[in-house]
């Protein structure tokens, strides 16, 4: 294992296994009323650990797809000056209302990497795992000028990510925190302390593999990195840490979003 100021080489090469990510599942997010602005303690409710600010917010957008259309709450959280959803992403729509393409086969994915577009799946093209996990986004659809986010929300830069983690006590110790407590292996030292709930919701390489479901847990940045590599951050069950890295821009990895 090797470190240096911006993010840790694990011996796994990332070649084998690239990239995860979670999401909160979406039956739990629709427990307060739609349209109602509020700020709510949520501190005994999750029973957060640790010195994070956590207040509950939600957005006026929805974040996951309806047979209905339904506007949902959608639960966030404070963390130091930072407020983040406690869910991914789950949209199917740019927020000018585009569609994002849905990418399901091999082919289909390793086309919208080699014609640099947007595109979305869920884990193995199961929609119940969008429930729990939200979607996989190639980070093409993350850079769309249309927007990815919804409105009042953006996704994270390489810095906000490294703020975030610095703020969990930095990346030797913030993975555990990150993790949610209950979706976890029980092997996985995940605590949940800052309220985060991230899920080990697996990843889709760029030639369209699905993988490591329940082990890995990854979220693009929107920071470019170059060519064709951007940043990411990833949590693996097998250690504390929340590493930075990059890889390749056609890999299916989680989106979380934070508070304009």
């Amino acid at each position: 294992m090797k470190f240096n100021n911006n993010f840790i080489t694990l011996p796994h090469t990332i070649k084998t296994w690239h990239n995860i990510g979670f999401a909160l599942p979406i039956k739990l997010i629709t427990m307060f009323t739609i349209k109602n602005l509020f700020t709510l303690s949520i501190i005994s409710l999750f029973g957060v650990l640790g010195n994070a600010q956590t207040e509950m917010y939600h957005t006026d957008r929805v974040l996951s797809d309806s047979a209905a259309s339904v506007r949902k709450t959608h639960k966030s959280i404070k963390i130091n000056k930072s407020v983040w959803l406690i869910e991914n992403l789950n949209t199917s729509t740019y927020r000018n209302g585009d569609s994002i393409p849905e990418a399901k086969t091999e082919r289909e994915w390793k086309k919208c990497k080699e014609e640099q577009r947007g595109c979305w799946c869920y884990y193995q093209n199961d929609p119940e795992n969008g429930y729990k996990f939200g979607k996989l986004y190639n980070w093409y659809a993350v850079n769309d000028p249309r927007g990815l986010a919804p409105k009042g929300w953006h996704i994270p830069t390489e810095a906000e990510w490294e703020g975030l983690i610095n703020h969990l006590g930095g990346k030797m110790e913030a993975g555990s925190k990150l993790k949610s407590d209950n979706d976890w292996p029980a092997n996985c030292n995940a605590s949940n302390a800052s309220g985060f709930f991230g899920l080990p919701a697996g990843f889709r390489t760029s030639e369209g593999v699905f993988m490591s479901v329940n082990d890995y847990a990854l979220w693009w940045t929107s920071s470019n990195y170059k060519d064709n590599m951007a940043w990411y951050v990833y949590l693996y069950c097998g250690l504390d840490f929340a590493v930075k890295n990059f890889y390749n821009k056609g890999d299916g990895f989680s989106v979380r979003c934070v508070k304009d």
